[in-house]
């Protein structure tokens, strides 16, 4: 596949005014993330984690993405999260993103219609090492069919059946058949 264009220049694009925020504890840090997002500011709060994204260890950069992430899908900013997404790929500094992290960006990736970054997303995972749950498998095969990908959905349909084909899992896994 293609690598994905670069994301637009609208929250991530650099400025020449921008200064290297001094290095603050994690903690500080996701507590004003959170304060600004919770006060429905999210590019303030986007532009302060992309500040402190470099100058943070890979757990606190976990633990603000999540927080930025989950955020964005109760006010259904789907669109900053795939910005974040392609933020993210560009200069290789994923942080450690969990299986919710993941999942959210797959269904942004429903809603802002980009079916192909799902696929990535989906090997991304895999060669990270992320687990996937029911609801990845879910969000990736609703977000090819939507968009006509059939081949891709059932590539995700197969890796589904063969991730918990005699697993014993009890899992629900109707919404992924449905899906496919």
């Amino acid at each position: 596949l293609r690598s994905s264009p670069p994301p637009p220049p609208h929250l991530f694009s650099s400025t020449p005014d921008a200064k290297p925020a001094k290095s603050a504890r994690p903690e500080t840090v996701e507590k004003s993330l959170q304060t600004l997002l919770d006060s429905d500011k999210i590019e303030e709060a986007v532009k302060l984690y992309r500040q402190k994204l470099q100058s943070t260890n890979r757990k606190a950069a976990s633990r603000m993405t999540e927080v930025l992430f989950r955020a964005c899908a109760r006010q259904h900013r789907w669109d900053i999260v795939v910005e974040v997404f392609h933020f993210l790929k560009f200069p290789r500094s994923w942080p450690n993103l969990s299986t919710s992290s993941c999942n959210i960006i797959l269904e942004a990736c429903l809603h802002e219609q980009q079916p192909k970054l799902v696929i990535q997303l989906m090997k991304d995972m895999t060669r990270r090492g992320i687990l996937r749950d029911i609801e990845t498998y879910t969000f990736a095969i609703t977000a090819c069919n939507r968009h006509e990908k059939w081949g891709e959905a059932l590539q995700i349909f197969q890796l589904f059946e063969e991730s918990y084909h005699g697993l014993g899992v009890k899992q629900d896994t109707v919404g992924v058949y449905n899906a496919a």
